[in-house]
């Protein structure tokens, strides 16, 4: 009996412990939970956190996924709290907060392994730390205006990078590894000191997109990143190989100047938003010009032909626009604008924008348009003959658009078609032609396939199926005549009443 109490006893006994034990443990990490949460907030309120502290903890409460710090002063704030993120973190802005390569954490950047997005722009980096490779998941690396001299040799490391943003720095190379960033659709790299291209970007077999004017760019192996099988928009303007022809200085310098006097500027006459296509370089106005209604192009500040944008340099586009002479389908010069703001003075385009713009840095090669929005086949072959004679008449006199995009493409009602914005236009010559048109015949071909997809299938006759054949045989061929597929359309279009006509 003694002993069967005792084991009673004790089993009672553990049981207390067990539930006082669990209680507690329940208690004490309240009590540390709570501990913590009080302690945050009471640094909060002495100052003592950082901004970029105080940022992580707000990332943390809301469970988020993003972070931006756009514009706060970093240069004395350690980096090291972004670990705390390293798990979560998918998108960082730290643009415009004045990093610099002598800080010793900046490698903290390559612990957040799950970054899709990384914005340093603006700040005043001259190198990166090796190490990069470490964010795999990286979608969009942002580097524009630093001081940036060399890149990490392991960047192409980055397979899943879709953009790279390298504009306005000091650039004097680029990596050979960058011809591994196989998932590559967007470069840009205007106004640096490169003086040649990687031969290994022929392998980034999914870039359509290259800006590089501004450069050191001359022939031979630097020419060679063109032949990318996927190029579709490119610019290389003011590089010793792709040099503005003296014709077009030439023909820039004998338009007429137009005189403060004799512009007379339309109340709500801007034309540089969405409805008129868009304008990167600057501001395109409505006017009247020696009694005619006109578009007025002014650069983006005084500095005129010095105006540099991510395409290119306004004195390249002033002078070849000017080359180009008058064509119904690409716009035209009537005079220079002679005041403190540089400019061109154009012929009053009539229609509206083919398509909008992209809205992020990601699906920036895609245009968009209404989610519902048709065509008719009528309308899609003139736009498309339109475009084509444009780009023909271009080529001829060795000069490429670099941005065929349905968001530049002005129409009528009837498809007919003015291609504007020349902000990427450059200059090429024998040695790079074959590349060159190359690209720009993939240009119209993926903008007639939009067009052509949005056409009703009840409505697809002779003139779809000559856009459709010609097209195809682009594809196919491997053709780089932009000439070609113009004479493919034209020869349809003679073939059909009404064909041509807008």
């Amino acid at each position: 009996m003694y002993r069967r109490n005792c084991v009673v006893l004790c089993t009672f006994a553990a049981f207390v412990a067990v539930a006082f034990t669990g209680q507690l443990r329940f208690f004490l990490h309240l009590h540390k939970r709570l501990g913590r949460v009080f302690q945050r907030a009471k640094i909060a309120d002495s100052g003592v956190l950082t901004s970029l502290e105080r940022a992580v903890i707000d990332v943390q409460a809301s469970r988020g996924t993003r972070l931006s710090l756009a514009g706060v002063d970093l240069s004395a704030v350690p980096l090291y709290p972004l670990q705390k993120l390293k798990d979560a973190l998918q998108e960082l802005d730290l643009s415009r907060c004045k990093l610099s390569s002598s800080r010793l954490d900046l490698h903290v950047l390559y612990t957040l392994t799950n970054l899709r997005k990384l914005n340093l722009m603006s700040n005043e980096l001259e190198s990166l730390p090796e190490g990069i490779r470490q964010l795999e998941q990286l979608e969009l690396l942002g580097l524009k205006s630093n001081r940036l001299r060399r890149l990490p040799n392991d960047l192409g490391g980055l397979r899943r990078l879709v953009a790279l943003f390298l504009t306005d720095n000091s650039l004097l190379e680029l990596p050979e590894s960058i011809g591994n960033l196989k998932s590559l659709r967007k470069l840009q790299a205007s106004n640096n000191q490169l003086q040649s291209l990687p031969e290994t970007m022929r392998q980034l077999d999914q870039l359509e997109l290259l800006r590089v004017p501004v450069n050191h760019i001359g022939g031979g192996v630097g020419l060679r990143a063109i032949s990318a099988p996927k190029l579709k928009w490119l610019s290389f303007a003011s590089n010793p190989a792709f040099l503005t022809p003296e014709a077009a200085t030439a023909a820039l310098n004998a338009l007429p100047i137009a005189t403060a006097d004799e512009l007379v500027y339309e109340q709500d006459g801007n034309l540089s938003n969405a409805d008129f296509g868009g304008a990167s370089g600057g501001d395109v106005l409505r006017a009247v010009y020696r009694g005619e209604r006109v578009a007025v192009k002014l650069f983006a500040d005084a500095q005129g032909d010095q105006h540099i944008s991510p395409d290119g340099a306004a004195q390249d586009e002033m002078a070849l626009v000017a080359l180009l002479g008058e064509h119904p389908n690409l716009p035209h010069a009537l005079a220079r604008v002679g005041t403190s703001r540089k400019g061109l003075v154009l012929r009053l385009e009539k229609g509206r924008p083919l398509a909008r713009k992209p809205v992020d840095s990601i699906s920036v090669l895609r245009c968009r348009y209404g989610a519902d929005e048709t065509f008719t086949e009528l309308f899609t072959f003139r736009v498309a003959l339109s475009v084509a004679s444009a780009v023909k008449h271009m080529h001829s006199k060795r000069i490429a658009h670099g941005d065929i995009y349905a968001h530049n493409v002005l129409v009528s009602d009837t498809g007919a078609a003015v291609l504007i914005d020349l902000g990427a236009a450059f200059a090429y010559h024998d040695d790079a032609a074959k590349a060159v048109e190359a690209a720009e015949a993939r240009a119209i071909a993926l903008l007639v396939e939009e067009l052509s997809m949005r056409v009703p299938h009840d409505d697809r006759g002779r003139l779809y199926k000559a856009m459709v054949d010609a097209i195809s045989h682009l594809t196919e061929s491997g053709s780089s005549g932009v000439d070609a597929l113009y004479s493919g359309l034209a020869a349809a279009a003679a073939a059909v009443p009404g064909g041509a006509d807008g």
